[in-house]
């Protein structure tokens, strides 16, 4: 059984949206953007940790609109699917479609207090029930962000105990009460020899003697110091999980050990408690990455993808923990006008494909653009350098803007422009203005590949091979009236490529910095070792691309602070230079 779907209206951030889930999914988004409130939603009709008193709505439960007026109604829906598991159909029958769908609603009113709860085998054929019944065999596994991993890891232990005790055969039990009648009687033995001790007993003489002046009462009672426990299924109670490293006793470790021991409780707990395979059982996670360095944060994202059966929940910050998720399983929150929605209503196959083709470029630095609020697309690693100095010099500052400036290693933006465009991702590309041969033409003929790759991108129609313009600078015409189609897209086209570019507004540095005595073997010098160089040419020269805020070079970095500012203001600090 899984989660298929989820339709909130009206409830908290949201006032109304579609979620599709996956078998795995990743729930990503900005700070405070409603990613805990949707696993809430989800928790209120699933988790059994939550009391009736618990999902019982409030007033600030109600989602408020941007003009102040506050819904009337709150509704969750929830479909369910694959339900194969015995005990489950068995709970929920006549509430179960042929297909192995159900449906179960949760809607309140503001103007009426409580809720009420619906099932049924189809969104139309929904009947009021009272309480959440099915829940007996269906168990949503919830660890929440912020937690106390000490405490959360004794409180574990303590069912896991209690449920691996409850496993036990006859013959276990029998051997176990023969060993805790021994192991009592060892206590009391300890216990006694304690009380022995010169300065134990000297530490309650003193007490004992002022209890016997106050009240002939003590005259035959005294205080000890003992064990905090010696009564022998206490002290199991008590008992801590430690750890052995080297065969030494060592502490159980700092909080990113603590985190994975407390997921690795979780599941031998849940393998313990319930049949698996006729009982559902939905993980969910908040944050796993908490403490743990990138290399741990991404094997634990491996271990919550490919080592849990059954469908799993995850939401994060993590660019490592992204990294191992398939974008097919991504679920990108954002704010649209006061309401959150699901990029593309959540997880799609549609991306399966694309995502075929991505894999093998996946790394962290990708995985960081899920995160961002605009992708800024440049073809290698000079750009990175340029885009990145320029941002500083121009006073733009891209970590408040949440842009990501993101090399594709190459020419093949259309890859990353589907799976950003899925994700609802705003995004901005600069490529150059590449012209090639076109192989075994007579007369030759060149193909325009960067103006045609634009307005690709751009929706826009290509250009035919010419037997007459065999470089990018005999193209002005033509770049400029592509310019004219694509710029307003976020899509733009170098003149020539970026190192032509550069010394076409920084000339005098160029050569200097180059030795060269032309333009033209001033950039081939750079060019001939592209990043190493550039990053040395814009080291020397500090300062030097602010006189560039108007140049075409610098109008991509402009255009992606024009989209990031539809969602937050300009810094008081940054100078109005971003338009």
């Amino acid at each position: 059984m899984k989660i298929q779907l989820v339709e909130i209206t009206g409830f908290r951030n949201f006032a109304s949206a579609v979620v599709n889930l996956a078998d795995k999914t990743l729930v990503i988004g900005a700070n405070d953007v409603g990613k805990t409130n949707f696993l809430h939603a989800i928790r209120m009709l699933l988790d059994r940790s939550l009391s009736d008193e618990d999902i019982e709505p409030s007033e600030s439960d109600f989602h408020i609109a941007l003009d102040g007026k506050q819904v009337a109604a709150i509704k969750i829906l929830i479909k369910l699917t694959e339900i194969a598991e015995d005990a489950v159909i068995s709970r929920l029958k006549g509430h179960i479609s042929a297909d192995g769908e159900s449906f179960i609603c949760y809607t309140a009113e503001l103007a009426k207090p409580g809720y009420k709860i619906f099932i049924g085998h189809s969104s139309e054929a929904l009947e009021e029930i009272d309480g959440r019944f099915y829940l007996k065999h269906i168990h949503f596994k919830y660890v929440e962000s912020c937690r106390d991993i000490t405490a959360y890891i004794q409180k574990e232990k303590k069912y896991l105990l209690k449920t691996a005790k409850s496993k036990r055969s006859a013959a276990q039990e029998t051997a176990d009460a023969t060993s805790e009648t021994t192991l009592q009687k060892t206590l009391n033995i300890v216990n006694d020899g304690v009380n022995k001790l010169s300065y134990v007993a000297g530490a309650t003489k003193g007490i004992n003697h002022e209890l016997q002046e106050l009240s002939h009462h003590n005259t035959d009672y005294s205080v000890c110091l003992e064990a905090q426990t010696i009564n022998f299924s206490s002290f199991v109670d008590r008992l801590r999980l430690g750890a052995n490293s080297g065969g030494k006793r060592v502490g159980l470790g700092g909080d990113g050990r603590n985190n994975q021991i407390l997921v690795g409780l979780w599941m031998a707990k849940a393998a313990l408690e319930h049949d698996l395979e006729n009982e559902a059982v939905i993980y969910c996670i908040e944050e796993p990455e908490a403490h743990l360095h990138p290399h741990q944060q991404r094997k634990l994202a491996d271990y919550l993808v490919n080592s849990i059966e059954g469908q799993v929940l995850v939401s994060t910050h993590s660019p490592q923990i992204a990294s191992e998720f398939n974008p097919a399983g991504i679920v990108r929150f954002y704010e649209n006008d006061g309401n959150t929605v699901a990029a593309g209503d959540g997880c799609s196959e549609d991306l399966e494909d694309t995502w075929d083709d991505f894999g093998y470029r996946m790394s962290v630095l990708p995985a960081e653009a899920f995160f961002a609020d605009v992708v800024f697309l440049v073809e290698g690693p000079s750009e990175v350098l340029l885009y990145t100095t320029m941002s500083e010099e121009l006073g733009i500052d891209l970590n408040y803007y949440n842009i990501s400036i993101l090399s594709v290693e190459g020419i093949d933006f259309d890859v990353y422009v589907q799976i950003l465009s899925k994700l609802e991702i705003p995004y901005v590309l600069r490529t150059d203005n590449d012209v090639f041969k076109v192989p075994k033409t007579k007369p030759q003929e060149w193909r325009f590949a960067g103006l045609n790759r634009a307005l690709e991108v751009a929706g826009g129609k290509a250009y035919v091979n010419s037997t007459a313009i065999d470089s990018p600078a005999k193209l002005s015409a033509e770049w400029k009236d592509t310019s004219a189609i694509v710029n307003p897209k976020g899509i733009f086209v170098s003149k020539v490529d970026l190192e032509n570019d550069v010394a076409a507004v920084c000339k005098d540095q160029l050569l200097k910095f180059s030795g060269e005595a032309t333009i033209p073997d001033a950039v081939q010098y750079l060019q001939n070792r592209k990043a190493i160089r550039m990053r040395k040419f814009l080291k020397e020269n500090p300062g030097m691309l602010a006189a560039l805020k108007g140049d075409d070079i610098a109008a991509p970095l402009h255009s992606a602070v024009k989209l990031a500012r539809r969602r937050r203001p300009a810094p008081k600090a940054e100078e109005p230079n971003g338009e």
